[in-house]
């Protein structure tokens, strides 16, 4: 809890500076280029627009230190439309301070002081960055409307000499972070399982984050999750936040009781939850092994999977995949284990649910946290996959990076 409050401090401060610099920015451009009339309504909109977002950081931190059940239902919402008036003037602020930048360079290198600078504002620039800023407001707009219910299939194969004869071919089908708690629609969230359902899954998988904290958030749900099927049958692992521990619990006793009643809806959908263990799949007289894990994630996230536990068994040559919430977990303590995972598959990062996936062109903010974060990885002879998630938590949007159904092939060398 006290880590996500810094950084929520942490981030309201850089959006002040933002609000003081663009701020500043927009008051000298009305100065030079609007009428009186113009000027003085242009001013009293953005002064409006600093009290608003700063009333609703506020009451999101406030929201953060009291976190309880019914906070996901309102919250999503009051980022979003923080992210709404943020983001635009973020954009214009971009191309103010590269019009500033060379500005500041000329003057310094005519031999002037700094005190002396004054920007220079010109019209054109301050115009396109306006123009630039509707963008933002119109991605964000679309990402809540129609962007999280976006579900994109996105193929793979995974080639190894390794595989057994018996499962060339054999399709596993992965989603991951449902986030229950978020969703306030349901029949856009139904044609999304119905899409996964068609795809015809050998192997049905799930790779955490069931919920956002409460086991409660999953129960409208459970009918339609049960109905999820696939002949070799259905898995899952927890995430993060099916351990609850973002949530300021009564006590540690109340903590436990929710986790174990997420655990008994999972097994009454009909999921396998492996907890630190494998299964061995088995088809025409040959097997692979599905290993699973509990969180394994860089701090403040549970570090509660133990490979060494899960793989305890398990013969050298064996072809094995695991299953592992948070894809750092793959570079810190799988590629150096002792046991070869020839696939992991992960979620968690969600893609940032905002980037650019144009071809050639892979780019989220959450790349700078989490080098591998959307789509295939490979490393040492073993595969990575990480899911990009079929829910969504936080804003409710997704902005350029869909929500995600993956379907493997397994395929023999």
């Amino acid at each position: 809890m006290g880590i996500r409050l810094l950084f929520t401090l942490c981030v309201l401060l850089f959006f002040i500076v933002v609000e003081w610099y663009v701020g500043k920015a927009f008051k000298l451009y009305t100065e030079k280029h609007l009428k009186p009339k113009s000027k003085k309504a242009g001013l009293i909109l953005y002064k409006i627009s600093n009290w608003l977002v700063l009333a609703l950081f506020f009451i999101g931190i406030i929201a953060l230190i009291f976190k309880d059940q019914y906070t996901y239902r309102w919250t999503p919402y009051l980022l979003g439309l923080i992210m709404m008036i943020i983001l635009p003037k973020l954009t214009y602020g971009i191309f103010i301070f590269f019009e500033d930048s060379i500005s500041l360079g000329k003057h310094v290198s005519k031999g002037k002081k700094l005190k002396e600078f004054k920007p220079e504002r010109r019209k054109f620039i301050s115009q396109i960055g306006l123009i630039a800023s509707l963008l933002p407001f119109s991605s964000v707009v679309h990402g809540i409307v129609r962007g999280r219910f976006a579900y994109k299939v996105h193929q793979t194969s995974i080639v190894s000499s390794e595989l057994p004869e018996a499962f060339d071919g054999f399709k596993i089908v992965q989603f991951s972070d449902f986030h229950s708690g978020s969703f306030d629609q349901v029949e856009p969230v139904l044609k999304g399982l119905e899409k996964l359902q068609s795809l015809g899954a050998d192997l049905l998988v799930f790779t955490g984050d069931m919920v956002n904290d409460f086991a409660e958030e999953v129960e409208n749900w459970m009918p339609h999750l049960s109905g999820l099927s696939a002949p070799f049958g259905k898995y899952s692992i927890l995430g993060n936040h099916d351990y609850g521990e973002s949530v300021r619990w009564k006590n540690k006793e109340e903590e436990e009781k929710n986790l174990q009643k997420l655990k008994r809806h999972e097994k009454e959908m009909g999921f396998r939850l492996l907890l630190n263990e494998y299964i061995e799949i088995k088809k025409d007289g040959q097997k692979i092994n599905l290993i699973g894990v509990e969180n394994w994630g860089k701090i403040p996230f549970p570090q509660k999977g133990d490979l060494d536990k899960a793989s305890s068994g398990i013969k050298e040559g064996e072809f094995n995949v695991l299953l592992s919430h948070d894809p750092s977990h793959w570079e810190a303590k799988v590629l150096p284990h002792s046991t070869r995972f020839h696939l992991t598959l992960s979620g968690h990062t969600h893609g940032a649910q905002m980037g650019v996936e144009l071809p050639g062109l892979k780019w989220s903010p959450v790349k700078y946290y989490y080098p591998q974060w959307a789509g295939l990885y490979q490393k040492e002879g073993q595969h990575l996959y990480v899911n990009r998630g079929f829910g969504y938590v936080g804003i409710p949007a997704r902005m350029g990076i869909w929500p995600e159904i993956t379907l493997i092939e397994l395929k023999k060398a």
